[in-house]
């Protein structure tokens, strides 16, 4: 059996969700913006107990101030756009016999939605589970208050003022929220990111008996990293899709293109011979002019690309997530 892992928001879908919701109301994507910034520097420092993705634990203060409901979040997986060839890539894969998975950071009713649309059964989603109605519950308005002015505060600041981000955030979060609401808030939200992407696609191949060697994992962004190096470092295919700068050096192969089923005749080549047939496919193709957008492939194996490569699939990230491109 041959088992693949899909990131959700890029490989499947080009929103992000997180930020679609931060945008429902004036200023909130301004500050989604600095609390990605935010993440991305707490990962970098590699702060004990902390996860890339964990963005989507810093905004819900804002969602449970400004109302948003799980009805909301499952209609935008309704209704979000899907990467091109998304749906027949997946279908025709398990057409094929294979079981295909997609573990996401994307809150669960927005990933259940998409997922369902791509043919990809609920027991087979890993994603963040986020219990809003209990977290309003133990929201008094002091911590409203709390967020509200925060809010202000990140809407008339340069989120690229780093020193004054870390410390004012530092402070909302870890600082003044110790044993309050906003810590038991801040607990039981906990995103599916980083090494906890990682842990999930482990516990599916234990249960399936299947070893990592023999995995396929797509991802595209900072919170795909440990899974992509995990799954090429044990000799699996780890394939970076529009990737930014944190995800391509952990792949095995890289793929910018406009559109995610061009990935299906590498897939064929791995079900029928692994790395080695890959290499020889890549090895008989030949770019065309009419190319453009789609198919261009790279060989990484879990090395830094080429500074073209980068510049290559940061273009197509932008072309196809738009807004979202500039996200970590």
């Amino acid at each position: 059996m041959n088992l693949a892992f899909f990131d959700l928001e890029g490989p499947l879908t080009p929103q992000d969700n997180a930020y679609e919701l931060m945008g429902l109301w004036p200023g909130g994507r301004q500050v989604f913006e600095a609390i990605s910034r935010y993440d991305d520097l707490l990962t970098l420092e590699g702060r004990p107990g902390y996860e890339p993705g964990d963005t989507l634990r810093l905004i819900v203060p804002f969602l449970l101030c400004h109302g948003v409901t799980t009805g909301a979040i499952q209609r935008m997986g309704e209704e979000a756009t899907l990467v091109g060839g998304a749906e027949r890539l997946l279908r025709n894969l398990q057409d094929q016999g294979w079981q295909v998975h997609a573990v996401t950071t994307s809150y669960a009713p927005f990933a259940r939605a998409v997922a369902g649309r791509v043919g990809i059964p609920q027991s087979h989603v890993a994603c963040t589970a986020l219990p809003l109605e209990r977290l309003d519950h133990w929201f008094p308005q002091e911590a409203r208050r709390q967020t509200a002015d925060l809010e202000a505060e990140l809407a008339q600041r340069d989120s690229r003022d780093d020193g004054w981000l870390r410390e004012r955030l530092d402070r909302f979060y870890w600082r003044d929220s110790v044993d309050s609401h906003m810590h038991q808030v801040l607990r039981v939200v906990r995103p599916m990111g980083g090494s906890r992407k990682q842990i999930a696609v482990e516990a599916y191949c234990l249960a399936q008996g299947q070893p990592l060697s023999r995995v396929v994992a797509v991802g595209d962004s900072i919170t795909d990293a440990a899974m992509l190096r995990g799954v090429d470092q044990a000799g699996g295919l780890a394939i970076a899709f529009n990737a930014n700068e944190y995800a391509l050096p952990c792949a095995t192969l890289g793929l910018a293109s406009t559109h995610i089923e061009d990935l299906l005749p590498v897939l064929e080549a791995w079900q029928g011979g692994g790395r080695p047939a890959i290499m020889t496919w890549l090895e008989a193709l030949t770019p065309t002019p009419a190319q453009g957008e789609r198919g261009h492939f790279q060989w990484l194996a879990g090395r830094p690309p080429p500074a073209s490569v980068s510049a290559l699939h940061k273009d197509l990230r932008r072309h196809v997530r738009q807004a979202a491109a500039a996200l970590g």
